[in-house]
């Protein structure tokens, strides 16, 4: 076995948040530590709110009070950049 394959697994969380033309507004990165025993961790994501209200589509939205649906695209990674797992979610932002 070489010694890079003993290391403890470094894991990242990369995510982007999309429009309808699945242009990336956002994006960014989480790194989680190895996990000591089983993998049981949580990430919380967050973006600043003025990137979507400042999107030319969903800004007349927010004007008007309407909600508007998000999408994130979500991959876990790990050290080598190697795709573990990947998932686009749903969400969605009320009009303050």
């Amino acid at each position: 076995m070489r010694r890079a394959d003993r290391r403890p697994r470094l894991l990242a969380v990369w995510f982007e948040l999309l429009d309808a033309a699945n242009a990336v507004l956002a994006s960014g990165v989480v790194t989680l530590p190895p996990p000591a025993g089983a993998l049981v961790q949580r990430a919380q994501v967050r973006c600043d709110p003025q990137v979507v209200r400042n999107h030319p589509v969903w800004r007349t939205r927010f004007e008007v009070g309407q909600s508007v649906a998000l999408r994130w695209r979500v991959q876990l990674v790990d050290r080598r950049g190697n795709v573990l797992d990947a998932k686009t979610l749903d969400d969605e932002m009320y009009a303050d």
